[in-house]
């Protein structure tokens, strides 16, 4: 019987995640030959490469390796006394806006089904960061988690997702606010006429002309209280409303 010869892993890596890598590579190819108690060894492997990452303070890493040996001596154990740290990390990273860096480490804790970690990864979607499971419901998904961290704020960031929570009709103190399915928005408040379009950016309603969209000036700006009232402060005469759907 003969090894593979590898070709080396780039040394610009760390010494214990390189060391397993090359020897992962190794064990996968005397699995694949059916070599006997390769597969053991494989577990091992891997068992032990997780334990390097966790003492590298790389706790996303290591439970992420650990996914595939929960059978293997303590591992199962070990990933979830991982979970408490790489949640606290998330919310960290989730308040420095790192949303990206975030959204690795919920999807562990998600996995186990901890604390709010599927909350924090519907905010992290409407954030525009990628969470499939709420596409085409994300205003419906923030309403539900309304008093949450920023859920209320995404509301309205956008277009997108402030049109879909403004959907019906909003009144109060003889005024109205209504938003049609198709994103036409019509109303009583006081207003000014300029441009022929508008755009919702973080609660502001912006009016715009056809042949200059970056020539801006603000109508509304719209506050979201609970998922059923929100205030509207018009430009026009300085003054808020607050209207309930």
């Amino acid at each position: 019987m003969y090894f593979k010869i590898f070709k080396p892993i780039s040394w610009d890596k760390r010494p214990a995640e390189r060391r397993s890598q090359f020897i992962q590579r190794f064990l996968n190819y005397l699995v694949r030959m059916k070599y006997d108690g390769a597969e053991e060894m494989q577990k091992e492997t891997q068992y032990l490469w997780a334990k390097a990452l966790i003492e590298e303070d790389n706790y996303v890493d290591a439970y992420t390796k650990l996914n595939g040996i929960k059978g293997y001596s303590d591992a199962k154990e070990v990933q979830q006394s991982l979970v408490e740290t790489i949640y606290a990390q998330g919310q960290s990273l989730y308040h420095s806006g790192k949303y990206d860096e975030a959204r690795e480490n919920f999807r562990c804790t998600y996995d186990s089904n901890y604390a709010d970690s599927e909350d924090y990864l519907t905010l992290i979607y409407a954030h525009g960061y990628g969470y499939p499971k709420f596409s085409g419901k994300t205003a419906q998904a923030l309403e539900e988690i309304f008093y949450f961290e920023d859920a209320s704020e995404l509301l309205l960031s956008n277009n997108r997702i402030a049109q879909d929570f403004l959907i019906g009709r909003w009144k109060g103190d003889g005024y109205y606010l209504k938003m049609s399915d198709d994103g036409y928005m019509s109303y009583n408040l006081p207003w000014f006429n300029y441009g022929d379009y508008y755009e919702i950016v973080d609660g502001t309603v912006l009016l715009y002309p056809e042949n200059d969209p970056g020539n801006t000036k603000a109508l509304f700006d719209i506050t979201a209280i609970t998922p059923d009232s929100i205030e509207v402060y018009c430009h026009k005469n300085g003054t808020s409303y607050v209207l309930y759907r």
